[in-house]
Order: structure tokens, then sequence, then C-alpha cells
């Protein structure tokens, strides 16, 4: 038997998939890039994934192989983050924060904010009073995230990526 030339095929298989976690991560940072800075538009699934100069089918695996959540999860959990930090400025109805964070209207909006939070946007309100309250819903949120490394990676990304700070003063104890 001749060797060929001393490599393993094994061996011969890792550089083709660093290649493709490096395109799969690639893909994830251009469509976080891409929601960063829309996620108050209307967007879909077909936008990020032409932003990211790949296929919908092949995005969304991607997307979710690398954050463990969906592209719409994301953009949902993004808009909500947002919607937090407006909510303690104060002020501003929550019409308005609803429709221009691309909601249709606030009840649309109300639902997506108690399926990220737990909360719905006045008991929230009233937990930022109540500061017992939002940080168990912190600490539930954590333990659900630090329960997925990969969506952890994903926020550690996007922060690296964007200069962002993804750490909400409420959730540091």
């Amino acid at each position: 038997m001749r060797k060929s030339s001393g490599e393993s095929p094994l061996i011969r298989q890792e550089p083709v998939l660093g290649r493709r976690a490096r395109s799969r991560f690639r893909c994830v940072m251009l469509a976080l890039i891409y929601i960063e800075a829309r996620f108050r538009d209307p967007i879909s699934l077909e936008d990020i994934a032409r932003a990211s100069h790949v296929s919908r089918f092949h995005f969304a695996r991607a997307f979710r192989a690398e954050t463990g959540m969906s592209t719409m999860q994301y953009v949902r959990w993004r808009r909500v983050h947002e919607a937090k930090r407006l909510l303690r400025t104060g002020g501003i109805p929550l019409a308005t924060i609803a429709t221009d964070l691309g909601y249709f209207d606030q009840s649309h909006f109300t639902r997506a904010f108690r399926s990220v939070t737990g909360l719905r946007p006045h008991e929230y309100l009233n937990g930022v009073a109540r500061p017992e309250l939002i940080n168990c819903s912190a600490k539930l949120l954590s333990w659900r995230i630090e329960s997925n490394s990969r969506i952890a990676q994903a926020h550690i990304v996007r922060e690296v990526a964007l200069g962002l700070i993804l750490v909400e003063p409420e959730c540091v104890e």
C-alpha cells in the first residue's frame, strides 16, 4: 500500500469544515449588521438573506445554527430590547413606540413584548419602579441565553461587530 501524503482523511476535511464555519459566520455577521441598521423598518427573511448574499434557505439554516434562534425571533428580540430602552426614557406613548419599531399596532407590539420578556409593557414600566420584577425577568432571560452558548456567542459577535453594549442596566447586579 502506498502512502499518499501522510495525511489522514480526517485532517483533509478540517479545512473544508473551517471554510464552512467561516462562511456561516460571515453570513450571520452580515445579517446582524443589516438587522441592526434596519430593525425599526419592516424587514423580511428574504431581505436579510439577500443582504447576506445567500439563499433564504441557506441563510435560515446558518442563522439558527449560529444563534440557536430563528432570524425573526432575533429581530423581535432586538425590537423589544429597543422598546425597553425607549420605555425607560419615558414620555413616549406606547403606540408611537410600537409603530416606530415596525409593528402594525399596539396590540401586535404588546404580544411581541410579552413573548420576549414575559411582561406586558405597562408591567415592565411598573417593574422599573419595582426592580425585583425586572431582576427576576433578567435572571430568567440570562438563564435561557446561558443555556445556549451559541446565542451568547451571537450577542458577543454583534457587540464586537457593531461596538454595542448589550447588557441592559437592569440585568447587571
